[in-house]
């Protein structure tokens, strides 16, 4: 073999070793691009759903969240969850039953007394809860038609605690419009301010319930209690 015919020989390998690495790398699994999380949309992953807050460095392993981790904790804000955990989008039903169910467990229910997350209004909680805007847990707040706002941006609201209200000496609660004195039902919401406001305007000054005689003046304490 002479020198030419080597040449083209080494050449003729050389072509063949490049079609061998080029069918190789094509019998190689496509590379999925991981889908990129976007702030403001809910994940999920075994029992927890977080809210996105910030992507993260691209070349991070991590991202910014806040909300309910895969143990279904409540974490808040911080810039260490894990990209490849939460990488499926979170139905806005699963994250309603899931706030509802952390709202409920932190102790929000009728009757509590709290200071509203976003503004720091004061108020009762009137009837269910309920979601709002992105991950606004929303209730009614009074017979005038207030909210207020359970979650904010990863913020919760503060329960107030008080000393329970009695009147003598049974403890006065509220369920749902209702009021309730020891285990009575009293008088619907409306109709108790309603009759309140009346035993005022004609100076009535004492009145017999279901529990005994009660003053105009303690019934008007828990009126203004529930304000």
């Amino acid at each position: 073999m002479n020198k030419k015919e080597k040449q083209v020989n080494a050449i003729n390998k050389s072509i063949e070793a490049l079609e061998t690495a080029r069918d190789l790398i094509e019998a190689l699994p496509e590379k999925k691009e991981k889908p990129k999380l976007e702030a403001g949309k809910w994940y999920k992953h075994n029992e927890g759903v977080i809210c996105c807050t910030g992507e993260g460095a691209e070349s991070s392993k991590y991202f910014n969240a806040y909300g309910l981790n895969g143990s279904g904790e409540w974490m808040d804000k911080s810039d260490m969850w894990y990209k490849d955990y939460w990488t499926k989008k979170a139905s806005n039903k699963e994250v309603e039953q899931a706030l509802i169910k952390e709202a409920k467990r932190r102790g929000f229910k009728e009757g509590v007394k709290i200071k509203d997350a976003r503004g720091g209004d004061i108020g009762i909680i009137r009837c269910n809860i309920r979601t709002g805007s992105h991950d606004q847990l929303i209730v009614s707040e009074s017979r005038q038609g207030h909210y207020l706002v359970l979650l904010s941006d990863g913020k919760w609201a503060e329960i107030i605690k008080e000393q329970p209200l009695t009147l003598n000496g049974h403890e006065v609660t509220i369920e749902g419009n209702t009021i309730k004195i020891g285990c009575k039902d009293f008088y619907n919401l409306e109709d108790f301010n309603t009759f309140v406001s009346s035993l005022v305007f004609f100076g009535v000054s004492t009145v017999v319930g279901p529990d005994g005689t009660y003053t105009t003046e303690d019934l008007k304490k828990i009126i203004d209690k529930l304000e």
